[in-house]
């Protein structure tokens, strides 16, 4: 009977899904997992991010919600950072309310990992929050950088103005990076001179240059 439990269900999630989800309620529900080491949650978290993309929404909102209040206590930040990547995984006002509280961790990697998961929530979520986040000079270099690159990750031609403005950005790195995901969404290629993308992006007839030399293959080597 239990064998046929097991089928009937995995025909709509997969028994392994179940258990997984089963065993992560479990853990939430305790103060502690003195049985777990940190290594074993982030492969439990792992284990959950491939599967929950295909549960039903209410299951998935029920797991944000779980993940959501544990984030807000898990002092190992790479447990944190696997939550953050889970998170971004499913749908629902839960997951990105708790993909906001990521963004402002005191750890920069799961910061940037919450950048990363807000880029997997889709274009139409992430262009906001992401455009906000890059109007704070406070926010960390690597953070910025990370929202400037999944900016042309999105290929989102909505973009195109933020990026713009970033091509002003006194850090020689932003300014690289801008470039780089203006060559995504936009399809041109100006070369590493910002003035050519200012005057491309102002209607300018701007001749494209070539996109294979031997000094930019060095470049990119390094």
């Amino acid at each position: 009977m239990g064998l046929l439990l097991c089928v009937a269900a995995g025909a709509l999630a997969g028994c392994t899904t179940l258990e997984a989800l089963s065993n992560w309620t479990a853990w939430t529900q305790q103060e502690s997992a003195p049985l777990e080491t940190p290594d074993q949650r982030v492969q439990r978290l792992k284990q959950l991010g491939a599967e929950a993309p295909w549960w039903p929404a209410e299951r998935q909102r029920a797991l944000a919600a779980q993940l959501a209040q544990q984030l807000a206590k898990e002092p190992d930040p790479l447990v944190r950072r696997q939550m953050v990547h889970t998170l971004g995984r499913l749908q629902g006002p839960e997951s990105q309310a708790a993909l906001h509280q990521a963004l402002r961790d005191p750890e920069v990697q799961v910061q940037v990992e919450a950048v990363w998961a807000w880029a997997r929530q889709g274009s139409q979520a992430a262009l906001p929050v992401l455009t906000q986040l890059l109007s704070q000079p406070q926010v960390p270099l690597d953070v910025r950088l990370a929202a400037v690159r999944a900016l042309g990750e999105l290929k989102d031609p909505q973009a195109v103005p933020v990026l713009a403005r970033l091509l002003d950005d006194p850090d020689p790195a932003i300014q690289y990076r801008t470039v780089r995901s203006l060559e995504q969404i936009t399809g041109k290629y100006y070369g590493e001179d910002v003035n050519q993308w200012k005057r491309a992006l102002a209607g300018e007839a701007v001749p494209e240059q070539p996109r294979w030399s031997l000094s930019r293959w060095w470049k990119q080597l390094f």
